[in-house]
This record gives C-alpha cells, sequence and structure tokens, in this order.
C-alpha cells in the first residue's frame, strides 16, 4: 500500500491555486516537511487574507508577516492548532514586480522521529 502524503484537515485552501504537483515529502533546512508548490493569479496579501479569515473562525493560532524589495513582495502566513501534539502548516506567496501570477508553497514540518 502506498503511504499517502496529506495536510491536515482543517488547512484552508489558497483563492485560485494550482497545484504543480501532489503534495510530497521533502527535506528543507534540516526538517522534514510536506510541501506542496503552484500558482495563483491572486495576490499574496488575497490569498493570505483568505487563509487567515479561514483560521479565525476555527480555533488555530495564526501569525502573518510581509515582506517587501524592490517590488517584489513576499508574504507569510503560519497556521497552527492550540493543543498538543501542534501542527503548524505554512503558505508562503510570492509575486516579482509586475508579475501576473503569484507563486505559492504550502508546507507541513513533521515531528521529529524523537519527538512524541
Amino acid at each position: 500500500m502506498r503511504n499517502l502524503v496529506a495536510f491536515p484537515d482543517w488547512t484552508p485552501t489558497a483563492p485560485g491555486f494550482k497545484a504543480a504537483s501532489s503534495p510530497t515529502k521533502k527535506i528543507v533546512e534540516d526538517q522534514v516537511k510536506v510541501v506542496q508548490t503552484g500558482i495563483s493569479a491572486a495576490k499574496p496579501e488575497e490569498i493570505l487574507k483568505a487563509w487567515e479569515a479561514a483560521a479565525a473562525v476555527k480555533p488555530l493560532n495564526h501569525v502573518y508577516n510581509r515582506g517587501s524589495s524592490n517590488g517584489n513582495i513576499s508574504d507569510r502566513l503560519d497556521i497552527s492548532t492550540r493543543t498538543d501534539p501542534v501542527q503548524k502548516v505554512r503558505l508562503e506567496a510570492r509575486r516579482g514586480a509586475g508579475a501576473k501570477v503569484t507563486q505559492v508553497s504550502i508546507s507541513l514540518q513533521l515531528p521529529k522521529p524523537y519527538e512524541d
């Protein structure tokens, strides 16, 4: 039987998100994560506001960060559960100056084998 890789069922959907592929396990900065990338025609702030609104109606924590450099916009939103074991899903949305699409990355950090 194939081991399916997925995000928690409480993970919000990103407006207009077109996935480049199915979620996969990857090692990112020495952490095992479930990662899915794709694009959206929506602007980064629209995507993150939709995610933040979805998190506000559920018992989830959320932290929003925005960065801008030379017209490039980079937004990040972390949504996490409030009880143990804590699960955290991160959405990153980036759009270059003058670009028509937003690059979207959704990730879930998996617990280390020695963690409960």
